[in-house]
């Protein structure tokens, strides 16, 4: 079986290259946000307990915000399991 054999080696092969795309791709995502984090931080070591409470306020704003819509758009969907 030369045939079967050269094929388990070619599955190898892209199965290796996959792997290593992956591992790229997760190690580029956890740079990015590493270093948007960093510029988060160093964005808000000058500013004040006033404007840093503002910001958290205006986060969670805009969480109930999108939370609301969300259950807005729940009531239209189909409910999975009902039938």
């Amino acid at each position: 079986m030369i045939g079967s054999s050269r094929f388990s080696d070619q599955a190898s092969v892209m199965l290796d290259a996959l792997c290593a795309a992956w591992i790229i791709d997760c190690v580029l995502r956890l740079t990015y946000l590493g270093a948007t984090n960093a510029l988060v931080v160093l964005r808000l070591l000058p500013t004040s307990d006033r404007d840093k409470g503002a910001e958290i306020l205006a986060g969670r704003r805009q969480i109930m915000v999108l939370e609301r819509r969300l259950a807005n758009w729940s009531g239209l969907l189909p409910q999975a399991g009902r039938g």
